[in-house]
């Protein structure tokens, strides 16, 4: 996380454990600069609690800096906005400017934070600190889920020529992620693709495996190939559910493969959440397939048979589905992690231990599917004029895909 003193000096916040990535060159040592009689003739007036008084600028951002680094947010992004507010034309004025988003960034103001970013680009866009500013705007915008503004605004970073490896790196990610989001998956495939490319002919730039967006772009490589292994559904005749079926498992395969590299990455982050998608590949391909329009001329005893059967034949699908969940599950505890994903693959674990021997479950899922088969057998007419309408009909759909947005965790 970039962090900017007095100076424009960015100091770097550290992140937990193995999730430590540099997103910035470490921090440089200046001796201070003299105070110009502009900056000495200013007084602010600072509210404490109850207390209100004045501080020369120097005093503020001080004050300002080490609320910042105690997680005073609140306190600092309002002695922030003090500065960069009054002191237009010094050398305050940017970096408060920066800081006050970052202060809003720590209490979840997003929209607040991203502000202070496009006012920050708008004066000082063809410096270093206007592209430090990008990318935390692109940050604010993930969390927004403003994908489109997160792609225009990295294409043009990478555009740019004071870019480094390292912002390349970041900024390959943070495209691919967003053109992900916008379902661009050929384009969010080149995006994670050039930047494992890049990083691996970088020479002494070339940064660790671990790095949280080197691994990232490994993640988004085998996300693109599962959501592109998700848009495979089985539907008749039988000849195209077998083409259909041939297609769905190789793209099941490049999907697992790339979840598979992510994990020897060994980020932390990246390696549990990849855990948790290779149990969830598997789990999405049985309710897929179990979800499979059903031929139209079977009897109910000999729907009830297929049934049978199927499950059957799908059972080691979630028997592997399960062993992953287990396996993620056991390395977040000896590691001591603790994240979202770590409570969502427990939660899948404990819910695939009951539904593997519950038959209450197992009726009520076909009788859904049964249900949805004739469903369609009534709408034929409008599958061939309005096919994705009868496609929002279906009646099993797995867990949503976590399109992981481009935050660095802390």
């Amino acid at each position: 996380m970039r962090v900017m003193n007095g100076l424009g000096v960015r100091m770097l916040l550290g992140f937990l454990g193995a999730m430590m990535v540099a997103c910035g060159p470490p921090p440089a040592v200046h001796n201070p600069v003299p105070e110009s009689k502009l900056l000495m003739d200013i007084e602010l007036i600072v509210k404490q609690g109850e207390d209100v008084h004045s501080m020369s600028p120097v005093e503020l951002f001080k004050l300002a800096s080490q609320q910042l680094k105690a997680q005073e947010y609140a306190q600092c992004a309002r002695n922030f906005d003090l500065l960069w507010q009054n002191l237009e034309g010094t050398e305050y004025f940017v970096p408060s400017l920066y800081n006050a988003g970052l202060c809003r960034e720590r209490l979840e103001l997003w929209s607040d934070a991203a502000e202070r970013y496009l006012h920050l680009i708008k004066v000082d866009d063809g410096t270093r600190d206007g592209l430090d500013a990008r990318f935390r705007l692109a940050e604010c915008d993930a969390n927004l889920s403003n994908w489109s503004r997160v792609e225009e605004n990295m294409t043009a970073t990478l555009a740019r020529e004071d870019t480094r490896h390292m912002d390349r790196t970041e900024g390959r990610y943070r495209l691919g992620m967003a053109q992900v989001a916008l379902r661009k998956l050929t384009e969010a495939d080149e995006a994670f693709k050039t930047a494992i490319k890049e990083n691996r002919v970088a020479g002494t730039s070339k940064l660790p495996d671990k790095n949280y967006f080197v691994a990232g772009a490994a993640y988004g490589r085998a996300l693109v190939y599962h959501l592109m292994f998700s848009d495979v559904k089985f539907r008749l005749p039988e000849e195209k559910m077998q083409e259909d079926m041939t297609t769905k498992k190789e793209l099941a395969q490049q999907a697992y493969s790339y979840y598979i590299a992510t994990i020897r990455h060994k980020n932390q982050y990246w390696s549990i959440l990849s855990g948790y998608m290779v149990g969830k590949i598997f789990e999405d391909f049985y309710y897929d397939i179990l979800a499979s329009e059903i031929p139209r001329d079977l009897t109910d005893d000999e729907v009830k048979s297929y049934f049978y059967a199927l499950r059957e034949d799908l059972r080691p699908l979630l028997e592997r589905a399960l062993e992953s969940y287990e396996k993620t599950s056991a390395v977040s505890t000896q590691i001591g992690l603790d994240n979202p994903w770590v409570r969502r693959t427990e939660e899948r674990m404990n819910r695939l231990r009951t539904y593997l021997n519950d038959p209450t479950l197992f009726d009520a899922e076909e009788t859904a599917i049964i249900e949805w088969n004739q469903k369609l057998a009534e709408l034929d007419a409008l599958r061939s004029t309005d096919p994705e309408h009868v496609e929002l009909l279906v009646p099993l759909p797995a867990p949503d895909l976590p399109v992981a947005k481009p935050a660095v965790p802390e």
